[in-house]
């Protein structure tokens, strides 16, 4: 299992959350098993998502498709999110 740490910054939570929601099944056809999404509670625009994906090559497929960029682009990123990625041994 891989697990994907992804901070970013949104223009607005409420609108970045359904489109985010619009890639639920995406995200599970790539090997999505679940998700946190969590805010900065003084500020909910500061959003981090806990992501545990099957294995590491879908999630990079995932990452890489035209959707996602798409829907990153209209649900108002700020910034290039900041990724980490870590391998289960």
């Amino acid at each position: 299992m891989v697990t994907q740490i992804v901070k970013m910054q949104v223009a607005d939570f409420n609108k970045w959350k359904q489109i985010h929601a619009k890639l639920d099944n995406l995200q599970k056809q790539h090997g999505l098993n679940n998700g946190q999404i969590a805010v900065d509670p003084e500020n909910p625009n500061n959003v981090t998502l806990i992501l545990n994906w099957r294995d590491v090559e879908e999630m990079r497929k995932y990452t890489q498709l035209p959707e996602v960029a798409q829907a990153m682009h209209l649900a108002g990123l700020k910034a290039p999110p900041q990724v980490k990625v870590f391998q289960e041994i």
